[in-house]
């Protein structure tokens, strides 16, 4: 049975990128593989009941459970006040949540699940990759932006820059004792750059920069070895960064954001978050409450900023258990990294932190929730662990 369940997580795992794709249907379609894949491994997770150990976790899933309680409550709250608004319950943020629970346990129960979870990583990128480079699934949407499979554009972008890191690590740490035949890792480079050029997401250029930064710049290796790979590092990231410049919509929206400050209209949406924030403190107005308060966009309220959103539905309350998540989890990486030195669960971290800045509904992304417990884990050995 276990055997099965990995399996469901590991398929899981590599649609997940693309999880709204169905041949069946659309994205709100039931039966999508990502979601069938989910469910699988969910549903035999119940099975056996030490899947759902707490006794590790506690410090971690207290304020996050505390925290979809606080939001809860706000909108109750907003409800009573208002009743002709929908009561918002937000289970997609409890299986987010849920799945952050059983991935970290089998983290911690199977040891090569964190170097075949960077596998899959890098696979899912490829894959992405190669269906980008021949224009498969690939619809143009605003500024001629490109989507894939019925996917934002950002999201296929930050899963485009795991998976480049992800090569990295493997390449220059070497954590699996690979030969040298894992240079040629070094070919998918090319169409991991061209797919996040064509999506047009400055926030991906942005990430992918500062992720290189920080990667050469703290690597830990002997100064002989430190001084060279900095330097290709260095000129590996102004080349990388010129080619994606190369691409039109891309270069556009980049020098807008440069030169003007351009932020696509999130700057709007920040302040406007911000002053809800003001106006209710405490405990917010609740998920349901940020919506129904008139505002001049178009579409949903949602202020393209995980931390704004929190303050603005959940307040001070809320944003307590969110930042004391965050900040055992930052502690936790801190620890590992002084351990074994390695510097992918540090950039990941970065990645999502700075990705929250600027994401729509951000706090119910699968995806950010699988790579929080990566993060977390990154440095666990159990001795007693079993190898899948």
């Amino acid at each position: 049975m276990d055997n099965l369940r990995i399996i469901f997580l590991y398929s899981y795992l590599f649609l997940l990128p693309i999880e709204n794709w169905s041949p069946w249907g659309g994205p709100t379609d039931l039966f999508r593989p990502a979601l069938i894949m989910a469910f699988g491994y969910i549903g035999l997770s119940f099975f056996k009941f030490r899947n759902f150990r707490i006794s590790s976790l506690k410090a971690y899933l207290s304020p996050i459970f505390y925290l979809w309680f606080c939001l809860l409550v706000s909108s109750i709250i907003f409800f009573i006040n208002y009743p002709s608004v929908d009561l918002t319950l937000n289970f997609t943020f409890i299986i987010c949540v849920v799945s952050f629970w059983l991935l970290s346990n089998d983290l911690r129960k199977y040891p090569k699940l964190y170097f075949n979870f960077i596998v899959v990583v890098v696979l899912n990128g490829f894959f992405i990759s190669l269906l980008s480079f021949f224009g498969i699934g690939i619809d143009v949407g605003y500024m001629g932006r490109e989507s894939l499979l019925g996917n934002n554009a950002n999201i296929i972008g930050l899963n485009v820059i795991f998976s480049f890191f992800s090569i990295l690590y493997l390449i220059i740490e070497n954590p699996m004792n690979i030969s040298s035949k894992r240079y040629l890792l070094l070919l998918l480079f090319p169409f991991l750059v061209q797919t996040i050029a064509r999506t047009g997401s400055k926030g991906a250029l942005l990430l992918l920069m500062i992720g290189l930064f920080v990667y050469f710049t703290f690597l830990n290796k002997p100064i002989k070895f430190k001084v060279p790979i900095f330097v290709l590092g260095i000129l590996g990231s102004l080349f990388v960064y010129s080619t994606l410049l190369e691409n039109s919509v891309l270069s556009e929206r980049w020098e807008n954001f440069i030169e003007e400050g351009n932020t696509t209209g999130r700057t709007e949406r920040w302040f406007f978050a911000w002053n809800i924030f003001l106006n209710n403190p405490l405990i917010g107005v609740g998920e349901n409450g940020i919506e129904f308060i008139p505002s001049p966009f178009v579409g949903l309220n949602e202020p393209h900023n995980v931390y704004l959103y929190v303050l603005a539905c959940g307040g001070i309350i809320g944003f307590f258990f969110l930042s004391l998540f965050l900040f055992r989890l930052c502690k936790n990486v801190f620890i590992n990294y002084l351990s074994n030195k390695s510097l992918l669960p540090v950039v990941f971290l970065i990645l999502v932190l700075m990705h929250w800045f600027k994401a729509g509904g951000g706090l119910n992304s699968k995806i950010i929730w699988i790579y929080f417990a990566f993060i977390l884990h990154s440095g666990y050995k159990n001795r007693f662990a079993i190898n899948y």
